[in-house]
């Protein structure tokens, strides 16, 4: 026998809303500046195609994910603005994230590398945004590591 489901918590998500609260952000904003809607945990467990859409028709420019096979799963539903993976990517994670059209960000020196790897096994150059600490001291590269140790050694 199966027990019953006791919990009385439920969520509820209006995708109108999330459509109503883009759009006000969007015009708060004004167009030149980009707008991104963050649908990483499957939309936080309530449909990351479903809110994305929604997003995408209050006016969202670029959608946020978790990682790699969810940015796919927003291509593979036909979502064609631009998606940035904002957790960090491995070599294999930034193939993925590159034959699907989708952005990574750089958080660490062993994301750098990873990107590097995955430069010399395609043949080609991933988007790559750079996630800088800016004082806080959680995520992010320091801005004298990027100055001092990054740039020399793309350059040379």
């Amino acid at each position: 026998m199966k027990a019953a489901n006791l919990r009385a918590t439920t969520a509820s998500v209006d995708l109108r809303a999330i459509r109503d609260n883009v759009r006000f952000f969007r015009r708060l904003v004004g167009d030149r500046v980009s707008v991104m809607a963050v649908v990483k945990a499957d939309g936080y467990g309530h449909g990351a195609v479903e809110c994305a859409r929604a997003a995408i028709r209050g006016g969202a420019d670029w959608l946020g994910v978790a990682q790699a096979e969810e940015g796919v799963e927003l291509r593979e539903a036909g979502l064609g603005v631009p998606i940035l993976i904002l957790g960090p990517s491995n070599a294999e994670q930034t193939l993925i994230a590159m034959a699907h059209d989708l952005d990574v960000v750089v958080t660490s020196e062993n994301g750098w590398t990873a990107i590097l790897d995955a430069q010399k096994i395609s043949g080609s150059r991933p988007r790559v945004h750079l996630k800088v600490d800016t004082g806080m001291g959680r995520v992010g590269v320091r801005p004298d590591t990027v100055v001092s140790e990054w740039i020399p050694r793309l350059t040379s």
